[in-house]
């Protein structure tokens, strides 16, 4: 996560100089939000500080193990000394000394070896109450070594865990969390102020990471929010990056990975069109699928998917009409039944475009 390591170099100035002024540590706690200056094009997001001296950086701290991501969590400890803030955080393991310059009920200034960093007091609510059956965060592959998985958290506490590539996880698991739990991270969503958000964030920059976000309720897709390169408001990311790397911290049990689902492209295609579909909504499909019954069932061929031959470029057509879908095991046709047509319960969130021949399979 790029804001992250612009953080870790926030915290690397130790050692400065203390002010004689002093400052009072109840105008510190609270929420914190980064302003944009001509000195710091780039300010720092997700800022708190609360009591018995804990601070938090909502986009939580990492660090590398096996040449993957640790998730460290968001907390670490601050101290107010002589007009310096002290901090301490999980991946550096040290206490990092920074020079405060100025500290009001709305206004935090702070001093470092990169520049000057000001924030603005912020007041974080609730301003939606939404509730979902479930929620889906997938996380795309990128230029750079990422992780890309798949995660389905239900209301029932009852989690889905794809591991793809770059996660110490590969495989398809499950796990559990506790109903608490789920009620954080949905609470944590609607922090974000759902219904206000659009339906994509894009970095100028190119070969980014896609975060795509699906909020599934009454069993069709309410919403699905796809982040490319962080631009995403950051109390958005701040709710979708733990849900990313919560599988490191839950036991995990294996699932059987249907052999019909191996190296498929689900996203549906139909004459020169394809349908504009995000990942996390095609691990929706595909979960869909894996929960699905063998029947005997001649359907319309609405739609038609691929399935990829391994280590060749060849592929075999598949068909669809939204419910049924086809699929071969060893030469013999299955007919897969979903038990609810997925392209017209959900069709009014999508639009077709041209198809150029592009993969949307992760695999």
């Amino acid at each position: 996560m790029g804001r992250l390591l612009l953080f870790l170099t926030f915290l690397s100035f130790q050692g400065l100089g203390q002010q004689k002024q002093s400052f009072n540590e109840k105008d510190l706690l609270g929420d914190w939000t980064g302003i944009k200056t001509k000195q710091n094009a780039y300010p720092i997001e997700g800022f708190s500080f609360k009591a018995n001296h804990i601070f938090e950086f909502k986009l939580g701290f990492f660090e590398r193990i096996d040449d993957k991501s640790k998730f460290l969590g968001t907390r670490g400890k601050y101290k107010l000394e002589k007009g310096n803030l002290i901090l301490f955080t999980p991946d550096a393991k040290t206490w990092a000394k920074l020079k405060l310059l100025g500290l009001h009920q709305k206004h935090l200034k702070i001093s470092t070896n990169e520049g000057v960093f000001d924030f603005s007091r912020s007041v974080i609510g609730n301003p939606s109450s939404l509730t979902f059956d479930k929620i889906i965060v997938s996380a795309s592959g990128s230029f750079e070594p990422v992780p890309v998985s798949n995660t389905v958290i239900n209301a029932n506490g009852t989690v889905v865990f794809e591991g793809v590539d770059e996660t110490s996880k590969i495989g398809l698991f499950s796990g559990t969390i506790n109903a608490r739990d789920y009620l954080k991270i949905q609470a944590d969503f609607n922090k974000s102020n759902l219904t206000k958000l659009t339906a994509w964030y894009r970095a100028s920059s190119s070969d980014r990471q896609t975060i795509s976000t699906t909020f599934i309720k009454n069993g069709k897709i309410y919403k699905t929010i796809a982040d490319y390169g962080e631009a995403a408001p950051y109390l958005f990311k701040a709710a979708y990056i733990p849900v990313i790397f919560m599988y490191q911290n839950m036991p995990l049990k294996a699932l059987p990975d249907p052999v019909y689902l191996k190296n498929v492209d689900l996203n549906f295609r139909k004459s020169d069109q394809m349908l504009d579909i995000r990942q996390s909504e095609l691990f929706m499909l595909r979960e869909a699928l894996r929960n699905g019954k063998f029947v005997q069932k001649v359907f319309f061929r609405r739609f038609k998917f691929f399935k990829y031959k391994p280590n060749s470029n060849k592929f075999d057509e598949l068909y669809t009409d939204g419910r049924y879908y086809q699929f071969f095991i060893n030469g013999k046709q299955i007919v897969v039944d979903i038990g609810f047509n997925f392209y017209d319960f959900n069709s009014d969130k999508w639009r077709w475009k041209k198809d150029y021949g592009s993969v949307s399979m992760y695999h």
